[in-house]
């Protein structure tokens, strides 16, 4: 196997040889220009004979060497061929310079200065170009001159005597210099296939990155464009459900149900999952940290799990204490209900799912234990990625589309959460949660859920959407807990309708996008608070990815992401109402 290095080096050597292939023409013409320079200065020192010799030999060398870069490999240079076509470039280069020196050494004269000339002018025309920037390749440059100087020292040495003797130990120094500074152009030469490589390099880069962004921006749009229609069937259908279960008399007709709602939620969290990584993934999601005790935060969440473990066949225990952390309590509960989910869904019966909340040395912890079959070391780090889902040896593949995990890594990063993993085969998984710690004294005070269904009082809702299963399937809903109801499908219609109403609503109910050319929810809120003379509880429901909490903040208005589920409706209601009820007391 080769080293990094070996390859670098091989890939700079694949260039040299592409670059002096692509370069032969420009190399030829002006090799052929020197020579038909040297072929006039033959002529003009009275040596038409020798001079026409010259120029043929010579310039069929500069013929040779066009013919080995055209056919030799034929096509383009590859990974296979190109050391090929570079040992033939050599072998011309020293065979090239052993013609041109013997033509030199022919014109040596000890008795006529200007033959020394013209031989000298031969050998430091041919060999001068390799020192020049942009000599493409060295090998070839020390085969040319060494064939070429070397032999025209030594006979200069031999066929001349006295002081012009000494004149060759000028030749020699010429030569000792010219390998020199063809280094130098070859650490240039280098260098600059290196800067090229890399700025190609960053050219694709900067360009995939481009592209990227560009197929992201495209999801965003497309999601934004379509989660609203996506969840609104949904949305619907969960008010529909929980309405008819009421209807129902048999065990049967209820286990039915209880199928249709269990499919539909199922869809609604496959919606809900891409939704969020895209709203993670864009800034939509902002944090709303605050000082929490822990328990009473993931009361409401531990007895969901308790039920869905029963029914699995699973054992769920929970060693809680009061812990007060400072985090977004809304998000910490979709991290922990993440992780919770997947440990119930790969538990195989009777198997023990655990949640312990304490702290260690002032600092609160959370632990998720499992005893499913475990994750191997090396496929650890790819369960945080999107749209990954380990099956167990011997299981089926479960359901869902892999994105729960990633968005746990994301929310934690988001609340500054450490989260570790420790799991193997055949051992079960172990979640650790690490928050920051907060004061008891700065702590929010985080209402329990009310667990009845119906309200005390009959509170009096409007609701407004433009879709009219969701109006129907929501009021059918409010109804049945006690609920008194107005539906329009736009703000106009619900203007007009509390306008003629002697009542003044207890709470809003409105959707956000009402149709193209009509006022969005926020406005639509502002136009109904203003006609009821007070600031009304006012719910905003949504299927957009886009931050809108940042739009409502300091409006008093709670936003609720679509497919918006029975029982978060109800919590948030009676929750609403109650702090309506605290504010006028």
């Amino acid at each position: 196997m080769r080293m990094p290095e070996q390859k670098d080096a091989l890939r700079i050597q694949f260039e040299q040889a592409r670059l002096l292939r692509d370069n032969v023409v420009r190399s030829c013409l002006f090799v052929e220009a020197v020579i038909i320079y040297l072929t006039i200065m033959i002529v003009a020192f009275g040596k038409p004979e020798f001079a026409a010799l010259w120029f043929g030999v010579a310039s069929a060398m500069v013929g040779v060497t066009y013919a080995h870069a055209k056919l030799n490999p034929r096509g383009a240079l590859t990974a296979a061929n190109y050391k090929q076509y570079l040992r033939g470039h050599i072998v011309i280069c020293s065979l090239t310079g052993l013609i041109w020196a013997f033509f030199a050494c022919l014109q040596v004269d000890g008795n006529d200065l200007l033959s020394l000339f013209v031989a000298s002018n031969i050998v430091f025309a041919i060999t001068v170009g390799g020192m020049l920037p942009g000599s493409e390749y060295r090998p070839g440059f020390i085969a040319l001159s060494s064939c070429t100087i070397l032999p025209f020292a030594a006979y200069w040495i031999y066929a001349l005597d006295g002081g012009t003797q000494m004149a060759a130990i000028g030749i020699i120094l010429y030569y000792l210099f010219g390998i020199m500074v063809s280094g130098q152009t070859d650490r240039d030469t280098r260098d600059g296939i290196i800067a090229r490589r890399n700025q190609a390099l960053t050219d694709q880069l900067v360009e995939r990155n481009r592209q990227i962004e560009k197929v992201s921006e495209e999801r965003t749009r497309f999601l934004a464009a379509t989660s609203h229609d996506l969840s609104q069937p949904l949305h619907a259908q969960g008010f529909f459900i929980e309405t008819l279960r009421k209807e129902l008399t048999s065990e049967r007709q209820k286990e039915l149900l209880d199928q249709i709602d269990s499919t539909r939620q199922g869809l609604s969290d496959l919606l809900r999952g891409i939704v969020d990584i895209t709203r993670i993934d864009s800034g939509a999601v902002v944090p709303d940290v605050q000082t929490v005790d822990l328990a009473t935060v993931l009361a409401p969440l531990i007895q969901q799990i308790s039920t869905q473990a029963e029914i699995g066949g699973l054992t769920f225990e929970t060693v809680t204490e009061s812990v007060f952390a400072k985090t977004d309590p809304v998000l910490l509960c979709r991290i922990i209900s993440n992780l919770l989910s997947n440990a119930l869904r790969y538990t195989p019966p009777p198997g023990q799912v655990s949640l312990r909340l304490g702290s260690s040395d002032g600092t609160p912890m959370i632990e998720i234990t499992d005893t499913g079959p475990g994750i191997p070391e090396d496929q650890q780090d790819s369960v945080f990625e999107e749209y990954v889902r380990l099956s167990p040896s011997g299981q089926a593949a479960k359901p869902g589309l892999g994105l729960g995990l990633s968005i746990v890594r994301r929310l934690a990063d988001l609340l500054d959460i450490e989260l570790t993993m420790d799991s193997a085969p055949g051992r079960g998984t172990r979640w650790a949660l690490t928050l920051p710690a907060g004061h008891e004294t700065a702590a929010n005070t985080v209402d329990r859920p009310r667990d009845t269904a119906s309200f005390d009082a009959a509170p009096f809702c409007i609701i407004v959407d433009d879709m009219k299963p969701v109006r129907d399937g929501m009021n059918a809903l409010l109804t049945s807990w006690g609920c008194r109801t107005y539906t329009a499908a736009n703000g106009m219609q619900a203007t007009r309708l509390l306008s003629a109403s002697a009542q003044t609503p207890d709470i809003l109910l409105i959707d956000r996008r009402l149709g193209p050319g009509l006022d969005d929810g926020v406005e639509v809120i502002r136009q109904l608070r203003d006609l009821a003379g007070r600031q009304t509880p006012a719910i905003l429901m949504t299927g957009d990815i886009a931050n809108i909490e940042e739009e409502v903040t300091g409006l008093g208005i709670q936003v609720m992401l679509k497919p918006v589920s029975p029982d978060d409706l109800r919590n948030t209601l009676h929750k609403l109402l109650a702090d309506t009820e605290k504010q006028f007391a």
